[in-house]
């Protein structure tokens, strides 16, 4: 279950690694990859809580909308599975290998 917390003044909604691959369609480990490794030179947000990563909605919004760099030749492929085919097409349009 998400966890509302006070950060920086403002209320926020944090998910935890599972939940916010639940949430995207993706596995939790595309989650860790993505603020870990990143893609396309960018890393996806996160907060520690406890010495746990956690993720705002908001972050991970921001992070698919991100137009990448479209060079196949610089593109490295994401890693997805349990991908919802929504969320597949909306990274294929953005330019990622899925």
């Amino acid at each position: 279950m998400p966890r509302v917390i006070e950060i920086e003044g403002r209320m926020t909604e944090l998910l935890t690694r599972a939940e916010a691959g639940e949430s995207m369609g993706v596995a939790p480990r595309t989650i860790w990859l993505w603020a870990t490794r990143g893609v396309h030179g960018r890393k996806l947000g996160h907060v520690m809580l406890g010495g746990v990563k956690c993720y705002r909605r908001s972050d991970l919004a921001a992070f698919i909308a991100v137009t990448p760099n479209t060079d196949p030749v610089e593109t490295p492929p994401v890693v997805v599975a349990r991908t919802s085919p929504e969320v597949r097409k909306r990274l294929r349009d953005a330019g990622y290998k899925c």
